[in-house]
């Protein structure tokens, strides 16, 4: 087999061919060593070749070692001459130089460092594992985030994965050549400058770096989706507030009215109107119709709210800013109006200074803000609950 070509770097004037490596050969490959010689117009295109400083024959046996003599192509350049190597084994591996024939004269003259390459046998390369199988050995690569620091790697398991800090970075590259380093590059990309900073922070402390923004990032995302959804109820509950009146049929029963009056008011406004409305209008010995004494249990409120309308013979709206965003006071409200075709009565107190809805607007209303004529307020109140209504024949 001739393995891929994948690089070639060259150490003097030799290239290393059919590896993956600049200097390990996996054994049982097919490789080749070139030879570009510098050459003068005086020099021959022949070439020789050393292994170990002793001179190195061409094999006839099977032909495993052959010899691939240059060519000259112009006057001072020539084919590149070649030496190939079947089915590397150990005894292969060693120190390679290449000489052309001339230059074994300037031997003995001069001490030139001639050009020369080492040759290792390995059974795997650095950043793969071999699995061995029947027929014959093939290099797989390891996954990106690992990378074998092994010549004999057999497994995944000898893929190992990727350092993080600079100082493992630099660690695992000292014993890699130029080949190795980029196949480690490409592996084991260098990190972001967080990355490095905490590789040399505890597991616990990396789980929380990774944890704690993921549930940040859920928690923002629970945030949105709760303020979504709280928006969406309270635009329906703004729809409804706004349109009262399309849930109001005018569709009044027929029950006589016991009641002088019905409440209608915000649970906001609870304390005035159960500690001190309430008790000046028992005090009056008016029948009042109040959700908290007179609501029927097992009744639905929109029930009650009718049956206390139309039992009553007024109603009294303690306008609010907070009966004004009561969805049940102003459906009370409607109710009220709509009861007014049979005659009923709608008062109106103003518990706090606000803008009245237009459906009340032209209602002359009982201000309680009003201080200087607060002495009155009674009085007035009680008078208009006991003013008859216009079809109504006696008096309250």
């Amino acid at each position: 087999m001739l393995a891929d070509v994948v690089c070639q770097k060259t150490t003097g004037n030799i290239k290393l061919e059919g590896t993956l490596s600049d200097h390990d050969v996996m054994i049982g490959s097919d490789v080749n060593l070139t030879c570009q010689a510098v050459l003068t117009p005086l020099t021959t295109c022949s070439t020789i070749w050393y292994k170990n400083s002793k001179f190195l024959k061409e094999t006839t046996k099977n032909v495993r070692i052959k010899w691939l003599l240059g060519k000259r192509i112009s006057t001072n350049r020539c084919s590149v001459p070649k030496l190939m190597i079947k089915n590397f084994t150990v005894s292969d591996a060693g120190t390679y130089k290449c000489l052309a024939i001339e230059d074994i004269v300037r031997i003995s003259q001069t001490n030139t460092d001639h050009t020369s390459i080492d040759i290792y046998a390995v059974t795997c390369y650095q950043g793969f594992y071999c699995p061995k199988t029947q027929t014959k050995t093939v290099p797989n690569r390891c996954p990106i985030g690992t990378f074998s620091l092994y010549k004999n790697g057999t497994t995944l398991k000898d893929c190992l994965p990727c350092p993080t800090s600079s100082n493992e970075r630099k660690k695992w590259k000292e014993n890699m050549a130029f080949k190795e380093i980029a196949m480690f590059e490409t592996n084991c990309p260098r990190g972001t400058p967080i990355q490095e900073r905490t590789s040399n922070l505890s597991p616990g402390a990396k789980v929380a770096i990774i944890v704690l923004p993921s549930l940040a990032t859920l928690t923002l995302l629970m945030a949105v989706l709760y303020a979504f959804h709280k928006r969406k109820v309270a635009m329906k509950y703004r729809t409804k507030l706004l349109n009262p009146f399309t849930d109001v049929d005018y569709d009044p029963p027929k029950i006589s009215r016991s009641k002088d009056v019905f409440v209608c008011y915000s649970s906001k406004n609870r304390s005035w109107v159960h500690e001190i409305l309430f008790p000046k209008l028992k005090s009056q010995h008016f029948k009042v119709f109040i959700d908290f004494d007179d609501f029927e249990i097992g009744k639905t409120i929109d029930d009650n709210i009718v049956k206390g309308i139309y039992e009553s013979r007024k109603t009294l709206f303690i306008l609010s800013k907070d009966s004004l965003k009561s969805l049940y006071a102003r459906k009370e409200l409607y109710h009220a109006l709509a009861a007014g075709k049979t005659g009923h009565q709608i008062l109106v107190i103003l518990y706090e200074k606000c803008k009245a809805p237009a459906e009340i607007a032209n209602i002359v209303y009982l201000d309680w803000t009003d201080e200087k004529n607060k002495d009155r307020f009674w009085e007035r109140l009680y008078s208009a609950i006991r003013k008859p209504l216009a079809n109504e024949h006696v008096n309250v």
